[in-house]
């Protein structure tokens, strides 16, 4: 008989699956038990029916009175029933949730009314004040926001109901909600206002009731005031709204308070254990704040700190929170959209769920991988083999196509690997396709036995089992299978025995059989209910962990691996798991200290070798790293992996021809295995060999075409090339199937300034801020395309961001010197491109930009020299450097010599508008105007942004009076022109316009410069020249060439204007003596004849003045 408490629990949902399924099937034996269950079912939807309108509750009142008045309990169900029951809602209705607590209070209270009438009555009339004044008053719910998103099946409960949520967004969210997310579980939830609440895994809260909610339904909340942190992370970005409530993440431990930031808070329970026995040690409880933007108040009974962006601080329940600590990166709760998983691992293949399987299973330890055929067709081949397994006893070969199974067409590798894994002890007989054409090989296969202890369970279970794994490995592979097929599946493995080690065997199968289908969210649910079956099975415990890692839960996976090897001591597996997943939590010492006792324990099993060489590339100790690595490959050379982290630590060391090597006999071994031709391709880029490294990524995407670091490192190697467009669409395709990298982001950005395309650059750049934001490489390239579109402050300050996070990073050094050079200010130019220098010696630019700046503002042109050469020296085919010495000897006024170099640099370097127009310029002096031409537009070609092209084109227009021509160009570049930069483009094109007769247009650009510069001392020469020309307000002419003249009295050219304004007003004498002193200063410029010649004019003006029949009078 099915005790009453358990009845009760059962109606109140209160039982979890098992117990459930239990009560269900004794149901069945016990008559009375059932029909007290079936009337408490329908007395549910009488109540809920007749409580639903006002009108019907004064005969509900009337009817309870009459019953409790001298009748059982159950004669008083009865009644209730019987009066009601032309009322009742339909069954299939939906129970609100708020009713299940009401309901289970009334299922208690209904059996007291055995007690005498008075006290009954009494009793009764309470009941019934409650249920009505329940009905009346309660608050209605609040729906506070919905669920974003679901991974997984997280629980939500909800008054006392508890239900599972699908993956469809949308789900209503209400104040007084506790979610909880479990071992395979994520969920994002979005507020009323925006703000968003992200859950990990294993994870529940709840969000607190408010009593102004409650009170003012008009204007419900936004947000609620306070998250109440029970175990696990969430991650929250909140929303600046006006007057918003209070925002808080409760823990035990201490509260966050924010409004406007973006934050995480993660509880942990910190466990020491000892390597040897992995039994832990019980530690205090800590509560961890992470701030991205903004500031949070993180407080408890000891204290309060303030927190700011990119800083973390940690509260135990026994001392105040931590003075907070920078932060270089963020690790923050990533969902994937709906019930996908980002598998951190390869799928499961067949050997390994031999060994995951109880009892284990048939194996010819080989890996098969489903890869395109030659026609287009899937096919299935051998992509791993070791010389001695079965398989390759029997005459396999890496990479034969598997055509059929014992007679069967193959398609799939899991038809051929399920085939094998009921044979143990037998063979299969395969027909394999090789270039030769097609052969039948017999493969014996072997029994492959668990790693770790599993269950003892009778014989007579294993025939059941085993059918029951045969019918789950038969049906079709599904892995985004609905939860009705996952329950169905579940319903199967608990129905299969009252045993709880049978039935926990069944649920380990069922695990497998998830994961064979890359089902790993219902994989870990089953994994989890065999260990709640039967809790002292390493083997359970181990297969649980492996798939929490997989799907990214690694605290969890610690505490599973940990608990294997506890109950199994001697597990090596086990062990090993355990210091792997204790690195990857980022305790890379504590982990190498365990994988050390393993080396002790297990000197000749090659995996602890490996583990041990990767903690220590790990910890940036490649020459460590490299004779355990050795010793892995020797102790396994059919190992493909131990061959890899060889060549990883070879690689990192700077051997790159051995590192070489050894990825070779890595792929000789797993020819499909794409991360490493990925890496082979790293290595190849880094020895030169572009044209290999392009080519082992691109077999990379052949065997997986959605394989995010591929494409990445096929986009640097197109940049390598110069092939911007191309490599932005790899990198484009990186970051869409991994926008958690800020390295796609931000290389995205870096080939966009390529492109000139900046408004993508800086999208580029701002995402990978977002992923990464103290990331100074994306400062770098934020700041480059700032400077580039000439915002000099924005620029400014991103590099300084960038040298803030990382004080040795060269680049942004250098940058910043480029902006204080292109302000005028050069000393603090030099001094940036010297601490660059200092920096990184063997970078080019920094000794570059020495030369140009020593080259322009210093005037030193043997300076400039030697520093153009230093960088000739880093870089030998630097063809910006080359044309730097061009231009130096064009200052020299070797134009032959500077011609030589700048074409040579032009060669190096086709794609630099700056080299182009600088062989333009020396063409032009050199008096090839035809020549010249084409190299300005080819500059304007290249970077439409470059001012100086314009500018010597439209001079050269204009020497050879193409005006028209010289004006469009002109203005042009004054579209292009901010600040003083407008200068010399104002004046240039109102002489241009004058040239034309466009006086009164070329007066207004004169005045435009005189207003942008009123002193300038150029400016007012141009205007005073251009109003003597024209005989125009000779005043005021007079007035800017005097002084001009003040500013720079020995500039032969302000002395000329300031004559013949003279001449113009009739101070013949003045300006003789003006004129005079111009052809002094002249020398023998070209300048000096149009001196001589105004010279002339004046004199003869003095001659007809004193000689009235002088030629020169009319």
């Amino acid at each position: 008989m099915i005790p009453p408490d358990q009845l009760v629990a059962f109606l109140d949902g209160a039982l979890d699956d098992e117990a459930r399924a239990t009560v269900e099937r004794e149901l069945d034996q016990d008559p009375a038990a059932r029909r007290f269950v079936l009337d408490q079912a329908r007395l549910d939807r009488v109540l809920r029916s007749v409580l639903g309108a006002e009108a019907r509750r004064p005969r509900l009142q009337a009817s309870i009175l009459a019953a409790v008045a001298g009748q059982s309990a159950d004669a008083l169900r009865a009644q209730v029933l019987a009066h009601t029951s032309d009322r009742v809602a339909p069954a299939q209705s939906a129970r609100p949730a708020a009713w299940d607590s009401l309901h289970a209070w009334i299922v208690r209270a209904l059996p007291r009314f055995t007690l005498t009438r008075p006290v009954g009555l009494a009793f009764a009339g309470v009941i019934l004040a409650a249920v009505i004044g329940w009905f009346l008053f309660r608050p209605a719910p609040v729906v506070i926001g919905e669920l974003a998103t679901v991974v997984g099946q997280p629980t939500l409960h909800r008054g006392g109901h508890r239900s599972l949520l699908d993956s469809r967004p949308s789900a209503a969210i209400h104040l007084g909600d506790r979610l909880e997310t479990g071992d395979a579980g994520k969920a994002e939830i979005r507020f009323r206002d925006g703000t968003t609440l992200r859950l990990g895994f294993n994870t529940t809260i709840e969000i607190n009731h408010q009593s102004s909610a409650i009170n003012h339904q008009k204007s419900p909340p936004v947000r609620p005031s306070e998250i109440r942190l029970l175990r696990g992370q969430v991650w929250t970005k909140v929303q600046k709204t006006t007057n918003a409530p209070q925002y808080a993440v409760v823990t035990e431990v201490a509260t966050a308070v924010a409004r406007g930031t973006e934050f995480g808070v993660r509880l942990q329970r910190p466990v020491v254990a000892q390597p040897s026995t992995f039994n832990p040690k019980p530690s205090i409880l800590t509560a961890v704040l992470t701030v991205k933007e903004g500031a949070v108040d993180f407080s408890n009974a000891f204290g309060t700190v303030q927190a700011t962006a990119m800083t973390e601080s940690t509260a135990r329940a026994d001392s105040a929170p931590t003075e907070p600590r920078r932060l270089e990166s963020l690790q923050t709760v990533q969902l994937e959209s709906g019930a996908t998983w980002s598998l951190l691992t390869s799928p499961l293949d067949w050997p390994e769920a031999a060994t995951k399987l109880v009892g284990g299973g048939g194996s010819v330890d080989w890996e098969l991988r489903t890869l395109p055929g030659t026609n287009g067709r899937p096919e299935v081949r051998v992509s791993r083999l070791p010389s001695g397994s079965p398989a390759a006893r029997a005459g396999l070969r890496l990479g034969d196509v598997i055509a059929a199974v014992d007679g069967q067409a193959v398609t799939n590798a899991r038809q051929v690997a399920g085939t094998l894994l009921f044979r143990p002890g037998a063979a299969v007989n395969l027909r394999v396709r090789r270039a030769a054409g097609e052969e039948s090989v017999a493969v014996p296969v072997a029994a492959a036995t668990n790693l770790l202890r599993g269950p003892e369970l009778p014989a007579a279970s294993t025939a059941p089992l085993a059918a029951l794994l045969r019918t789950w490995l038969n049906a079709p592979a599904d892995p985004t299978s609905d939860a009705a097929a996952e329950a169905r599946r579940f319903a199967q493995a608990a129905a299969l025995s009252r045993s709880g080690p049978v039935r926990a065997t069944a649920f380990n199968q069922l695990g497998v059989a998830f994961e064979l289908e890359d089902a790993l969210g219902p994989a870990v649910r089953a994994y989890g209910r065999a260990v709640y079956l039967d809790p002292d099975v390493p083997l359970y415990r181990f297969n649980l962990a492996l798939a929490l890692r997989k799907i990214g839960s690694f605290e969890r996976a610690l505490e599973e691996f940990e608990a294997a090897a506890r109950l199994e001591p001697g597990s090596v597996p086990a062990r090993k798991r355990v210091a792997e997943v204790t690195s990857v939590l980022g305790r890379h010492e504590e982990a190498l200290a365990l994988a050390e006792a393993l080396v002790q324990a297990a000197p000749r099993d090659h995996g602890v070798w490996e583990l041990q060489a990767q903690l220590l590339l790990k910890l940036q100790r490649p020459a460590d790293a490299i004779p355990p690595g050795r010793l892995a490959a020797e102790l396994d050379p059919d190992c493909p992996v131990a061959h890899a982290y060889l060549a990883e630590a070879l690689h990192a060391a700077g051997r790159l021809d051995e590192a070489l090597a050894a990825w070779t006999e890595a792929l000789d071994r797993a020819p499909f295995e794409p991360v490493f031709h990925v890496n082979l391709g790293v290595l190849q880029r880094d020895l030169g060999q572009s044209a290999a490294a392009e080519q082992s990524y691109r077999r990379a995407l052949e065997l997986r075409p959605d394989f995010a670091l591929a494409h990445f490192n096929l986009g640097n190697a197109l940049a390598d090339r110069g092939e911007h467009t191309a490599a932005a669409a790899a990198f484009e395709r990186a970051r869409e199937l991994d926008p958690a990298d800020a390295r796609a982001h931000w290389r995205l950005g870096d080939v966009a300034v390529k492109l000139r395309q900046f408004q993508r650059a800086e999208r580029a750049y701002h995402d990978a801020l977002e992923v990464s934001p103290n990331d100074p490489e994306a400062l770098y390239g934020l700041g480059e395309t700032h400077r580039l579109q000439r915002r000099s402050a924005e620029a400014e300050r991103a590099y300084r961001r960038a040298i803030e996070l990382r004080p040795d990073y060269a680049a942004p050094h250098t940058a910043l010197g480029v902006v204080f050079h292109e302000r005028g200010d050069v000393d603090e130019a030099e001094r940036l491109y010297r601490r660059a220098i200092e920096l990184d010696p063997a970078a080019a630019a920094p000794y570059h930009n020495l030369g140009t700046l020593h080259r322009e503002a210093r005037g030193d042109l043997d300076a400039a020299e030697r520093w153009f050469r230093q960088a000739l020296e880093r870089a030998p085919d630097d063809g910006e450097s080359l044309g730097g010495l061009g231009l130096v000897a064009s200052q020299r006024g070797n134009l032959a010599e500077a011609e030589r170099l700048l074409c040579q640099a032009v060669e190096w370097n086709p794609d630099s508008s700056a080299l182009h127009n600088n062989l333009g310029e020396v063409l032009r002096e050199r008096g090839r105007l035809e020549e010249a031409a084409p190299l300005y537009r080819k500059a304007l070609a290249l970077n439409p942004d470059n001012p100086a092209p314009y500018g010597n084109l439209g001079i050269l227009q204009a020497e050879r009076k193409q005006f028209a021509e010289a004006e469009k160009t002109f203005r042009a570049l004054l579209d292009r022109s901010t600040g003083n930069a407008r200068l010399p483009v104002l004046v240039n094109l109102a002489m241009v316009c004058s040239e034309q007769g466009k006086l009164d247009e070329a007066e207004g650009l004169f005045r435009q410069a005189l207003e942008l510069a009123p002193g300038h001392p150029r400016v007012a020469n141009g205007l005073a020249a251009f109003l003597a020309e024209h005989e125009r307000k000779l005043d005021e002419a007079l007035a800017l060439a005097e002084g001009a003249v003040r500013a720079q009295p020995d500039n032969p050219g302000f002395l000329d204007t300031l004559g013949w304004v003279q001449a113009q007003r009739g101070a013949f004498e003045a300006a003789e003596r003006t004129l005079r002193r111009a052809l002094e200063l002249a020398g023998d410029a070209a300048f000096a004849l149009q001196v001589r010649q105004r010279l002339q004019t004046v004199r003869e003006r003095i001659g007809a003045v004193r000689d009235p029949t002088h030629p020169a009078n009319p």
